[in-house]
Order: structure tokens, then C-alpha cells, then sequence
């Protein structure tokens, strides 16, 4: 039979209709994905019950209240929780995929391991917890019998507050070191600056629920910033809010971020010149007269000219401010025109409750100091202080202390030596004083480096020196529960529970408007052979013996806990019990929930999950524990530590610009973050990947954001691939021409280019961190990271 043209395409359209109409397929469709769901590789939740657990997050400083669906002690979805006065019901991307953190093997460290492979290869075999001991316990002896204590460092990337950090900080002194390195991030820099001029060693906060004008210097509400959850369901009811009253947010940063597109005004500045702005903006608010008047005379000392006891006159901040920040000088700083410096400040004389708040990106880099006290400066002449709306630098959680730490003649005379590693005026040092330390002393300075939640390799600038330092270590330990990337580089690993496995605490959650303490009990089974890291510290110092074990006479985490939250029910204040009011109403308590009976208050406390004190009127009205007990817009705290921070003049103990010296040639190369992909300590979820745009990440390749404009002068197209090389190295990104970008300026997304974890997360793009150059800031020496040069040429 002959079959024609037609006939064939009778036939075939014909065999296609037939196959859509016929059940067949669709059966085996089903057939095969029930078939599928039955691997024995593929978690499945028994049959039964939902049931719930309530808990907190704390894979970032947030804090979030959570709410877990259990299947026979299995998670199987986290939600938020509406009722938790943190974060409102809002929860983060990376929040409401933590699950997959917990259950999937190929990212965490499921039992004590020992290096197989070279440095950085992440190979590892696994041991018992008795030999992880023993090797580390004989490591620890010999470094305090025959060499020096003082040769063990310790990077804590926990929460400074909260009690294992404090644990981490009693063994280093109980052993003898006073090698303690924290991670430059932006609450260093925020604890340093209400240091300076409120005279608190504590954070800061913001009282956003109340505030309707918010000026942002570079924070990214939608990346990431402060706590999360709190911030995107704050967003959602700024913008539901009627006409009369709306919040308005207005975004100052050089990039259209999400939070700069969705303000209501993008202001696009020079990078790094956001303090030169902050003080055109006080300029013009003084020479209006339109600053807060009686709060600057009655509290805050420097703000006009000034004789000391001395007899000696000193320029206050008023006459630097007039001479030095004029709107024409600000303009050829910033990029910014005159005429929007006094729309700025016409905004915020007329707004209610106007805040300025600082903190670029997430936080993860932190900002200088001087720019963060220029920034706040327009809080403090505005008179937004401890005030509905503004700043709040009062936030105490009266937590109790574990007790003198006990040190033998060995750690004391180690202690009477001083630190090996030079340190600035911050409460404590940072890692990247150490890493220069390493890179530049002939003699060795680290023995062991222990690493607690610390991820530098991903989250520090110029983690390629980094690199180099760790390879000198001559041995290090980490105690992380997931296959991070600079654990990558441990001999010995000692791995912690994550966090739905143990007991977990906030203190004061990032930016949190009062005083708050999260805290959680155990929600989930470990199914792997991990401790709680409190417990690994009692366990390592009982082993270690001596004075270091009369340091920790605790039998469990848990006891450590219990032990500091008596403290919050002795003293009577703030409530262990969620009020119907919620906290930012600055009303008084009226049941507290506290008993008086430390068994029952401390199971109050893990069913509410939370310990708050809200402002009230009374607490709005504070003495300031500065040395003229007023706010110091000229820091006598500072002027203390004149030769230490290079203060030669009066100018330099108060808040001002300061440019970064930065090579002429090239382009600025800037970092950027993301709410749905982590740049930190934690990993992302590996769903998340799926949310990533094929135009920042394409397979392994890594896109680098360009304005045409900037393009067109350098012959670069769409999708091309570079080299993008700075003093310190070289990464090859493509090219995506956006007009998010700032012409002159490049931009790359952190959290890419990762060694550690899993499939999902390895090798996918390039470590941003890895060339970026940094400069000392001069009063704390964190890393000031946003004068990075680059060249760029076609591979």
C-alpha cells in the first residue's frame, strides 16, 4: 500500500490524539512516580498524626519564632509563628527551608572525623568520639606543658551574648589564651559605636514598628537585614497601611537592590561616600534650626564649641559640621545633588517618628565606625534616642554569670603576658588581626585554631589571604555541624548539633526594637552521632582536668541555661509570657508570667520561647554611663584612646567622612547579597538554587552585573565571560549588562564559589570574598571593603 504525504500526517497527528486520550500514559506516569516515592534512599515520613513543636531559628542573629509539623518525631514543614512578637509571622527563604539542612547527610557532619585528604579537599573518615578526644585532649596538654598557652586561638562566630560563646571565652581564659578572634561583622561595629558615644557595651536597636519616615543608608530590609521575618512582614504592612499612615522608606545605596526598587525614592551614591551624605543631611538640619534643640542641650555633650578645665577652647561638632560638609562639597563626595540634601532634610523635620539606620547589605561586611557614628549623628540631633520610633541603645537582659573563671599558675602567667596578636579598642579582637598576624610574624603565633560557627573562607574580604594563613596552622579543630567551607581545611572535626537538635538562644535579636531573650528546647532527634557543643566544652575541660575542669562544674548545657535565666526570673522584670499588647506598644506589663519559682518560670519559658522587656515612657529616660553622662557627639571615651585610634585633632573623636585610598585605575568592584541565598555561616537549603535567575547564576557560571553604559566603553556584551582581577587575584565571571548597576562600578553576588557542602552547593560560580581588598578601619581595624580596583578583559 502507498502512504502519501498526507496520509503520513493523517497517521502520525492521528497516534499523537490516540496517546493523549487513552489512560495508558497517565497510569504509567503515576505508576512511576509511586514507584519513585518507594526508594529506600528517599526519606519518607512514617504514617500518623501531625503534630507541632514551637522553636526559634537561629541560622542568622535573627531570632524568628517558628513552628515545626511533626510525623512521628520527623519534620516534615517549618512555618512561622503569628503570635511570636520578634517577627510578626514573617520567616525568610532560607528559614522555611531549614528542614533540608537538618535531613540531608551529603551537608553535615554526622560523627566525629579525621583529615584523609590534603587541606581543603574536605576529605575526612570518621571516628569515635573517644579518639576525637583523646587526640585533641594530647594536642591541648602538650601546648600548655611544653610550649605556650597562648599559641591556642579560638574564631567564635556564635552570638557574642549568648551562653556558648560565653563558654567558648571561659575556656580560652581558664586555659591560659587570650587568643579570642571574633569575625568582623556589623554588630562589632554597632556595639563599638554605642560605646562611644552612649557609653553602653551592648547593640543597638530599632523601633520600626512605631517610625513613618525610615532613612536607610545601604541596609537591605530585603535582603536579608537585621531579622528577616521581622522586616518582610513589616514591609508587607508599610505598604498596606492607608495614605495617612504610610510609612516612607527611603533607600540610599549605588545599586538597585530589591529594597532600593521597591522604596519609595532610590537615592544612587558614590560607594563609601554615605557618611559625607549623613553629614550634608545634620548640616542642613542645624542650619535650619530644625534639629531637636532641647534634647541636644539638655543631653548631649560636644555638640557646640567648648572650653575644658584646662582653659584650652575645642571646636564642637556643630562648627566642624557648617565648615566642613557644605551642600556643594557633599555634592562633588557623593554624586548626590544639592537640592535632594534639603529634600531629605525637609522629609524627616516633617515626619512624626523618623529614623536613619546603617548596616550595608545584610551586615554580613560590616561598615566603618566613623560612618555608622556620622549616620546615627541624624538620630541624635533629630533627638530619636530610646523615643517611640527611633534608636534604642538601652537593651539589657539581665542574664546571670557562670561563676569566677578559675586559671592555675600556668594560665595566669600566660594571661600576665598580654596577646600574641595586636588588638584595637574593640571589646574584643577580630579574625583579620590575626590573619596578618600569621602572614607576617616570623615566629608562630597559632599552634591550634579552634573554629565555633565560623565560616570566614565565604564571609571574610580577602579570604585568599585567609587561605594562606589557614595553611601555616599547623593543626585545626572545627566544631560545626555542617561541612562548611573553610572546615574544609580542619584535621579534626568535633561536630555540634544542629540547631532544631539542642538547645538554642538569641540575646537580643539583630535591630530588635527592646530588649529580648529567645530560647528553645530540643524539637527534633539527632539521627547522627553529634553533640551539643555546651556539652562538648564540659566534656573536653572534665577531660582536660585541673583548674580548666573547676571552670565548667556543670553537667549539662542545659544546667549552664537554667543557671543564667534565674537571673531574669529573680529580678522581675519583663514578661516570660507573650502578651496580648505586643511589645513595641511601649505599655506597661501587667502579667509577667513570672512565678518566683525557678522550676516553673524556666518551663514558662520554653513553652512561650521568649523573655522580652518593652520600652515604656519611663525607660525612654536614661543616663547616658559616658563619662559626661550624655551623649558624646565629641567621644571622651575615645579621646582616652587618642594615640591608639591616630586622633590628632578634635575632628577625629567625632563622627565624619573619610574616603578610602583607592587605586585610580579600573573599575569599583562592589559585593551584593541575597534574602533567598545565604552568604554566611549557614548553608543554603538546596532548594534554593531553583530560585536563583539564570542571569546571576547559569550552570557554574557566575554573572557579574554591568550598566550598558560601562560596557559599551570597555566593548563587553551580554553573557561574555571576563576576568575580573584585582591586586590580590583573579575570577572569571560573565558579563550581564543591567541598569541596577552604577555605571563605573561592577557588581558581583557573595555566597557563591563554594569548596564545602553538597552537589547542590559546590563549585557553583566564584568566591567573591577571595578578591576583595580591605583597609584597616582606624579606631577597631575591621575590614573596610569597599575600595576594591579591578581590571577587566575578555577571556
Amino acid at each position: 500500500m502507498e502512504i502519501n504525504r498526507r496520509d503520513f500526517i493523517k497517521f502520525v497527528v492521528g497516534g499523537i490524539a490516540g496517546i493523549h486520550v487513552t489512560p495508558l500514559p497517565w497510569k504509567l506516569t503515576d505508576d512511576i512516580a509511586i514507584w519513585t516515592q518507594n526508594w529506600p534512599w528517599v526519606p519518607v515520613p512514617g504514617r500518623g498524626e501531625f503534630k507541632e513543636a514551637k522553636s526559634i531559628c537561629t541560622l542568622c542573629p535573627g531570632g524568628c519564632g517558628i513552628r515545626l509539623r511533626l510525623v512521628e518525631k520527623r519534620g516534615v514543614k517549618i512555618e512561622s509563628r503569628d503570635e511570636f512578637p520578634v517577627n510578626h509571622g514573617g520567616i525568610c527563604p532560607i528559614g522555611m527551608g531549614g528542614l533540608q539542612l537538618m535531613y540531608d547527610k551529603d551537608l553535615r557532619f554526622t560523627s566525629p572525623m579525621k583529615r584523609a585528604g590534603q587541606r581543603g579537599e574536605g576529605i575526612f573518615v570518621d571516628i569515635s568520639w573517644d579518639e576525637a578526644y583523646s587526640i585533641l585532649v594530647q594536642r591541648l596538654k602538650e601546648l600548655r606543658e611544653k610550649k605556650d598557652p597562648r599559641l591556642l586561638a579560638a574564631v567564635d562566630g556564635l552570638p557574642y551574648e549568648g551562653s556558648e560563646s560565653l563558654m567558648v571565652r571561659r575556656f580560652m581564659q581558664a586555659f591560659g589564651s587570650n587568643s579570642y578572634f571574633r569575625l568582623p561583622d556589623q554588630d562589632l561595629v554597632d556595639r563599638t559605636v554605642n560605646w562611644i558615644m552612649h557609653g553602653i557595651k551592648g547593640s543597638v536597636g530599632f523601633d520600626l514598628e512605631n517610625s513613618d519616615y525610615i532613612l536607610s543608608f545601604g541596609a537591605g530590609l530585603l535582603e536579608g537585614w537585621g531579622i528577616p521575618g521581622r522586616i518582610l512582614n513589616l514591609w508587607g504592612e508599610w505598604k498596606a497601611r492607608g495614605d495617612g499612615a504610610k510609612v516612607k522608606v527611603v533607600q540610599i545605596e549605588s545599586r538597585a537592590s530589591n529594597t532600593a526598587s521597591k522604596a519609595d525614592r532610590w537615592i544612587a551614591i558614590k560607594p563609601g561616600t554615605e557618611a559625607a551624605l549623613a553629614l550634608g543631611i545634620v548640616r542642613e538640619l542645624i542650619q535650619r534650626g530644625r534639629y531637636n534643640v532641647d534634647f541636644v542641650n539638655e543631653h548631649t555633650f560636644g555638640f557646640g564649641d567648648w572650653v575644658d578645665q584646662e582653659g584650652k577652647s575645642h571646636k564642637g561638632f556643630r562648627s566642624m559640621v557648617m565648615e566642613a560638609y557644605t551642600p556643594e562639597k557633599v555634592a562633588q563626595i557623593t554624586g548626590i545633588d544639592p537640592k535632594e540634601i534639603k529634600v531629605i532634610a525637609t522629609e524627616l523635620e516633617s515626619a512624626k517618628a523618623p529614623v536613619a539606620i546603617w548596616g550595608r547589605g545584610r551586615g554580613e561586611l560590616p561598615n566603618g565606625v566613623y560612618e555608622s557614628m556620622a549616620i546615627h549623628s541624624i538620630n541624635i540631633v533629630l533627638g530619636r534616642i530610646q523615643r517611640p520610633g527611633g534608636v534604642i541603645v538601652s537593651k539589657e537582659v539581665l542574664l546571670g554569670d557562670l561563676g569566677p573563671v578559675l586559671t592555675d599558675e600556668k594560665a595566669k602567667e600566660a594571661l600576665r603576658q598580654g596577646t600574641l596578636v595586636p588588638a584595637g579598642i574593640a571589646e574584643v579582637s577580630h579574625l583579620a588581626d590575626l590573619v596578618k598576624a600569621i602572614l607576617d610574624s616570623k615566629e608562630p603565633v597559632v599552634d591550634t585554631l579552634l573554629l565555633f560557627q565560623a565560616n570566614p573562607w565565604i564571609t571574610m574580604p580577602s579570604s585568599i589571604l585567609l587561605e594562606k594563613a589557614l595553611k601555616k596552622v599547623p593543626f585545626i579543630v572545627s566544631f560545626s555541624p555542617f561541612r562548611d567551607d573553610t572546615s574544609c581545611y580542619a584535621d579534626l572535626i568535633l561536630p555540634d548539633h544542629a540547631y532544631l537538635e539542642k538547645f538554642q538562644e538569641m540575646v537580643n535579636p539583630k535591630g530588635l526594637g527592646y530588649a529580648a531573650y529567645c530560647i528553645s528546647a530540643p524539637v527534633l532527634p539527632n539521627p547522627y552521632s553529634t553533640k551539643a557543643l555546651g556539652d562538648i566544652l564540659i566534656q573536653l575541660a572534665g577531660k582536660l582536668g585541673g583548674a580548666i575542669k573547676e571552670s565548667f562544674p556543670f553537667k549539662s548545657y542545659e544546667e549552664v541555661l537554667k543557671q543564667r535565666t534565674n537571673s531574669l526570673f529573680s529580678a522581675k522584670r519583663g514578661s516570660i509570657k507573650v502578651q496580648k499588647e505586643p511589645p513595641w506598644k511601649w505599655v506597661e506589663i501587667k502579667d509577667s508570667g513570672i512565678q518566683g519559682d525557678d522550676k516553673k518560670d524556666w518551663e514558662t519559658l520554653l513553652k512561650s520561647n521568649i523573655w522580652y522587656q518593652p520600652n515604656t515612657k519611663e525607660s525612654a529616660y536614661i543616663v547616658f554611663p559616658t563619662e559626661s553622662k550624655k551623649v558624646e557627639l565629641m567621644s571622651l571615651s575615645l579621646k582616652r584612646f587618642r594615640d591608639a585610634v591616630g586622633a590628632k585633632t578634635d575632628e577625629d573623636l567625632m563622627p565624619q567622612y573619610r574616603g578610602l585610598e583607592t587605586e585610580k585605575a579600573g573599575l569599583l568592584f562592589m559585593p551584593y547579597e541575597m534574602v533567598n541565598w545565604s552568604s554566611g555561616w549557614a548553608p543554603s537549603p538546596p532548594y534554593l538554587t531553583k530560585t536563583i535567575f539564570d542571569h546571576i547564576l547559569l550552570k557554574q557560571d557566575l554573572f557579574m552585573e554591568l550598566n550598558p553604559t560601562t560596557a559599551k566603553e570597555l566593548g563587553l556584551r551580554e553573557g561574555e565571560m571576563v576576568e575580573v582581577k584585582s591586586k590580590l587575584g583573579v575570577l572569571q565571571l560573565k558579563v550581564h549588562l543591567s541598569e541596577v548597576a552604577m555605571p563605573g562600578v561592577a557588581y558581583a553576588p557573595l555566597g557563591f564559589g563554594r569548596i564545602g557542602y553538597d552537589e547542590f552547593l559546590k563549585s557553583k560560580g566564584v568566591n567573591v570574598a577571595r578578591i576583595l581588598t580591605s583597609q584597616k578601619d582606624p579606631i577597631v581595624g575591621t575590614p573596610l571593603w569597599w575600595g576594591t580596583r579591578v581590571t577587566i578583559n575578555r577571556v
